[in-house]
């Protein structure tokens, strides 16, 4: 049985820092709510180095000295 799919409900980004609906992007490209806008994310890789967050054709993504490129939804 297939389902078909509504307007809206396709893709849901949510901010890192509160969990609500992201409706812009800070300066490194990262979706996050209206109010959390001037904040810059600071995020650890799995191995434990620190990532620097880019923007890409495809959304964003971090950068890790040993690790090469990681997803952000797998690091968030």
């Amino acid at each position: 049985m297939r389902i078909p799919k509504k307007y809206g409900f396709s893709r849901k980004i949510n901010c890192p820092f509160c969990q609500k609906p992201s409706l812009t992007e800070n300066q490194q490209g990262v979706p996050v709510c209206i109010q959390h806008k001037n904040k810059v994310l600071e995020i650890k890789c799995l191995c434990g180095d620190w990532l620097d967050i880019r923007k890409g054709k495809f959304g964003g993504y971090g950068k890790c000295m040993k690790c090469g490129n990681v997803n952000l939804s797998k690091v968030l």
